[in-house]
């Protein structure tokens, strides 16, 4: 498998001292696009056409993004600030709900109906029902998580140590 191609995420005005990001804070796929979301800097999720590697939406959102992940017919981006996950419809950008997650989420995964948020000051993975917003259970874990994966029926978590 090679690289595809490239698309460029535009600064929301000429980059200046003033206007800037740190980084990109994640990339997902899912639900026919490619997602990729801003940081603190620059509160925006981009929709890509894989066919076309073309933006196809721009939406802002209210919050400063961590990361993403899609899905479940949504795109599930986690705020660090207000510890939640928020789900977006992936065809008209609003927001369907927003779920209180362990404090600090900075990895989310979608699989099999469920939403994964690792919460990486709560020291645990929160799991939502994708179908109707419900926290279905918080475990904790020995490490700081930083990351959740999902696959084959196992949730992967990587974390610091405490």
């Amino acid at each position: 498998m090679g690289i595809d191609g490239t698309v460029p995420i535009p600064y929301p005005q000429r980059l200046s001292a003033g206007n800037f990001r740190e980084a990109l804070a994640g990339m997902a796929t899912g639900n026919g696009a490619i997602w990729v979301v801003g940081d603190a800097n620059d509160r925006r999720l981009w929709r890509i056409d894989p066919r076309t590697r073309r933006i196809v939406a721009t939406i802002a959102l209210g919050f400063p993004p961590a990361k993403v992940a899609a899905g479940a017919g949504g795109v599930w981006i986690t705020d660090q600030l207000r510890d939640r996950v928020v789900e977006l419809d992936s065809r008209t950008y609003r927001v369907v709900r927003s779920v209180p997650v362990a404090r600090g989420p900075v990895g989310v995964a979608v699989s099999g109906g469920s939403v994964w948020v690792a919460g990486a000051i709560g020291h645990a993975v929160t799991r939502v029902d994708a179908r109707n917003g419900r926290v279905v259970a918080t475990t904790p874990v020995a490490a700081s998580p930083q990351a959740v994966a999902v696959d084959g029926g196992s949730v992967w978590v990587v974390g610091d140590a405490r």
